[in-house]
């Protein structure tokens, strides 16, 4: 499935229905400008979805807190297997959260984290 929310903006209400997306396996919601407070709903959504495995929030403004958000769902999901958080702004800090994930998570098999001002220390 994908969304193009941002002539809507990202509300609670987006959150309800993410929880209902059964048999849905791949969610894109890039270029959606959802920032980290739109990423925060998005997780609480996924927190009962066991159906989607490749998520795709490319170029969403999403910054180190969202990022935040995202590697505590991977601590408890075992169903997304592919992450793309491509263009935002997580930086070195939000790849130290993701290197953290990786280190217990078992089946993330593709992450996408280009264009995020990660740099040779990420």
């Amino acid at each position: 499935i994908f969304f193009r929310l941002f002539c809507f903006g990202w509300t609670m209400a987006w959150r309800e229905k993410l929880r209902n997306l059964d048999g849905c396996q791949t969610l894109n919601l890039s270029d959606n400008k959802i920032g980290d407070e739109g990423c925060r709903y998005l997780c609480e959504g996924l927190k009962t979805n066991n159906t989607i495995t490749a998520l795709n929030v490319a170029r969403n403004n999403i910054g180190v807190e969202g990022c935040r958000y995202l590697c505590e769902i991977l601590k408890t999901n075992n169903t997304i297997t592919t992450l793309y958080v491509d263009g935002n702004k997580i930086g070195v800090e939000g790849c130290r959260y993701l290197c953290e994930i990786l280190k217990t998570n078992n089946t993330i098999t593709a992450l996408g984290v280009g264009n995020n001002k990660i740099g040779d220390e990420g």
